[in-house]
């Protein structure tokens, strides 16, 4: 099991954007942790599910995918997207 903690901020809203992950193993060292730029105009909560994807994606290169994964998050919004497993906009696309 990996525990993963995510976050992103914005200065601005819309505005510049960066996000950070931190990966934690079974025996709770730190297992990575990563800072990084995602864009010049994003709003609070697109940083948000920027970084979740972003968190994603790194599992996958890594090959971690395949374990069982707990993310920790601030952001309200992206939690209940994500137990929902949908977004209320039309023009969003199913999380699966």
């Amino acid at each position: 099991m990996i525990k993963t903690y995510i976050d992103a901020s914005t200065k601005g809203n819309p505005g510049p954007s960066g996000g950070g992950i931190v990966l934690f193993s079974e025996d709770k060292d730190i297992y990575e942790q990563k800072s990084f730029a995602i864009s010049t105009s994003l709003t609070n909560h697109q940083a948000e599910f920027a970084v979740f994807s972003y968190l994603l994606d790194h599992l996958y290169t890594q090959d971690l995918h395949t374990q069982t994964i707990l993310v920790y998050t601030d952001s309200k919004i992206l939690a209940q997207t994500i137990q929902k497993n949908y977004t209320k906009t039309k023009t969003s696309k199913i999380l699966k």
